[in-house]
């Protein structure tokens, strides 16, 4: 178990991550680094995860964290999520899983407004542990 009260499956986390390892030019150090941050994450932390926050001090690492948690995606440990930002005061308009599946425009429940999704600058990508693991 994890903190944050959310049951995770260690054990298949930990494959998981050892698979990763285990990739032709993979960063095990990094791999090590994420598995640490997720063990000392929250819950609200890991529902969506971004590769600043598990970079902390060492931003200069943010690209090979992020290419393990795309290769995480496809070796199922991690899902990636797009996460469309509202202009006007930046709630999490919309979620996808699949950026084809965006539109053009978007809506704010909060603003209660229409907005043109700007891709560049309104769009985060983030993470969150597999369903399987937790």
């Amino acid at each position: 178990m994890l903190k944050g009260k959310l049951i995770v499956n260690i054990e298949l986390l930990k494959e998981k991550l050892e698979q990763l390892k285990k990739r032709p030019n993979s960063s095990k150090g990094t791999i090590d680094q994420i598995e640490k941050w997720l063990i000392g994450s929250h819950i609200l932390q890991r529902l969506r995860i971004n590769p600043y926050y598990v970079a902390g001090d060492t931003v200069k690492n943010v690209k090979r964290i992020t290419s393990e948690f795309l290769h995480g995606v496809k070796a199922g440990a991690f899902d990636l999520h797009w996460d469309i930002h509202c202009p006007h005061c930046n709630m999490i308009a919309e979620e996808f899983k699949d950026l084809a599946d965006t539109s053009e425009m978007s809506f704010c429940p909060m603003c209660d407004r229409e907005f043109k999704i700007d891709l560049l600058d309104r769009v985060e990508v983030t993470f969150s542990l597999n369903k399987e693991i937790g």
